[in-house]
């Protein structure tokens, strides 16, 4: 079992263990696995606290291995035998298919406390800006979480936000589908729907996947039955792929289709004719079984909140948000995104228009008439 030397020597900002995979560990295995561990955990101190009494710069690499040393010691130690109610520890890794081997990840269940020892307690003054701090006015999706206002105090305030130049009202559609779907028919309707999309306007279509297994198949799917058509279909071949070389692929190859995962709901950005679609496969809620997510909502229904209208729902519409995000890039730029999975069935359908930008056109339609929704859109960029 080894810790992970950091590549810089920056002090790790998420202690992260990694250790060989063993096949079969029963229970009665498990205590002497956990006293190999603290053994560990005091050897990694012993070694940490050596280089650190060697006095060196902050940024030698001496400290900064001191530093990764004595941090992975105390994530050991705090986590094991058993880990404190504020931390909730995951084993992530374990059916890799490339790497036999695995992490041990131990995350705050809230970051407001940390927030506010490692910033609030160490500056006077901070200023934050996004173009998705908040949906309306709701924060609990993302900086809600920080509990500024309470531990900020006086300190704290938000500002009204400055309006967009873009206008949505005139360039963006957005097209949620309102048929019924289930698991086993997502990989087909979202398949269709990307080519019908794709074959009106010659490529130039985001597609964004909550699932890369699923992105895989619709992939798959895509390729044979676009490249009839002349239009390439660009994927990440793995999860560690860089999003912005196939953004850039995709901007420079005429009549193409990019297909991407979480790195690509935000931060990628395809300014002009590139991109004039984006097509999310589904709703951006977390996966309920997390154990994080979980806890999290634990925390919310002790404080009297619904795990899932108060912290499920809010963290979606904002990713929601930033997904419809990657289109309009600048004021020139049209275009239109189509949800093919919306839950339009659900009562939190109503919910979604708080996401989109206002003064955008959104549609309930079938997918069987967004073949003629998506000719009349092409015709309309050509006139």
């Amino acid at each position: 079992m080894y810790a992970r030397r950091p590549s810089s020597t920056a002090a790790w900002s998420n202690v992260r263990l990694r250790a060989r995979a063993t096949d079969g560990v029963s229970s009665s295995e498990w205590q002497p696995l956990v006293d190999g561990v603290l053994e560990l955990a005091e050897l990694l101190d012993r070694v940490g606290s050596m280089l650190d009494d060697m006095g060196k710069p902050d940024d030698s690499p001496e400290a900064g291995a001191a530093s990764a040393l004595l941090d992975a010691a105390g994530v050991l130690n705090t986590i094991l035998p058993r880990p404190p109610s504020h931390l909730v520890v995951r084993f992530r890794g374990l059916t890799r298919k490339s790497r036999r081997s695995w992490r041990v990840v131990a995350t705050p269940v809230s970051p407001a406390a940390d927030f506010q020892c490692e910033v609030l307690d160490r500056i006077e003054t901070l200023f934050g800006t996004s173009a998705t701090v908040c949906v309306g006015e709701d924060l609990r999706g993302s900086v809600g979480a920080l509990e500024l206002s309470e531990r900020a105090g006086g300190r704290y305030r938000l500002e009204k936000p400055v309006g967009s130049p873009f206008d949505y009202e005139k360039n963006l559609e957005v097209v949620f589908l309102s048929d019924r779907t289930d698991p086993s028919s997502l990989v087909p309707r979202t398949a269709d729907a990307i080519a019908t999309v794709a074959g009106h306007l010659g490529g130039r279509t985001l597609a964004l996947f909550t699932s890369r297994e699923r992105l895989e198949y619709v992939a798959e799917a895509l390729d044979a039955r676009l490249a009839s058509e002349g239009i390439t279909v660009i994927a990440p071949a793995t999860g560690s792929a860089d999003p912005h070389d196939l953004v850039r692929t995709f901007m420079s190859t005429d009549n193409a289709v990019l297909l991407g995962a979480r790195a690509f709901w935000q931060g990628v950005d395809i300014p002009g004719d590139a991109c004039q679609a984006v097509i999310i496969e589904k709703l951006p809620f977390d996966v309920p079984s997390d154990p994080l997510i979980k806890r999290r909502g634990q925390l919310v229904q002790e404080a009297g909140g619904h795990p899932f209208g108060d912290y499920s729902i809010p963290r979606m519409l904002l990713r929601l948000k930033q997904m419809v995000g990657r289109l309009i890039r600048t004021p020139d730029d049209k275009g239109i995104v189509v949800v093919v999975d919306p839950r339009s069935d659900r009562r939190y359908f109503s919910r979604l228009r708080a996401a989109l930008p206002p003064g955008t056109r959104d549609h309930l339609l079938p997918l069987s008439e967004l073949d003629a929704f998506a000719e009349q859109f092409s015709r309309g960029l050509k006139d």
